[in-house]
């Protein structure tokens, strides 16, 4: 589905007028975008990508990732995968990383840590319950 999206987004924002037919979307753009877009080329693409397929597929098409949570070990070393396959895909070396972070502001940083806190901890305990189940369900 990510990826007949991207396409469809990717040439949508050129502005071509096209008809697609994948196995999850179909559309026919017959007609300009209205508002038209102003930015050319279109505005950059971001992904998130935090699996080694995500990773490479960032890195052949050279599109900037993000990642949610990654502790320094992992973010080294996605951004080292993904600088080989990007090379490889005769793409220059460049930083694409971005990390993802929660950020909660309130009228004092007491304040704030008071009233995020319990969000935080409830967060992090799902996503620690989640990685177990994925990493432990083969």
């Amino acid at each position: 589905m990510f990826l007949e999206s991207f396409e469809i987004i990717r040439r949508v924002w050129a502005d071509e007028n096209f008809v697609y037919q994948g196995q999850y979307w179909t559309v026919g753009k017959e007609a300009p975008l209205s508002p038209p877009l102003v930015q050319r080329p279109h505005p950059p693409f971001l992904v998130s990508a935090q699996s080694e397929e995500s990773l490479r597929w960032a890195a052949e098409h050279d599109i900037p990732f993000a990642q949610i949570d990654s502790l320094v070990d992992q973010a080294r070393r996605d951004q080292e995968l993904y600088r080989q396959v990007q090379t490889a895909h005769g793409h220059a070396p460049a930083a694409r990383l971005y990390l993802m972070r929660e950020i909660y502001v309130g009228d004092s940083d007491a304040r704030a840590r008071a009233e995020a806190q319990p969000h935080l901890l409830q967060y992090w305990e799902l996503w620690n319950r989640y990685t177990q189940f994925t990493h432990n369900s083969g």
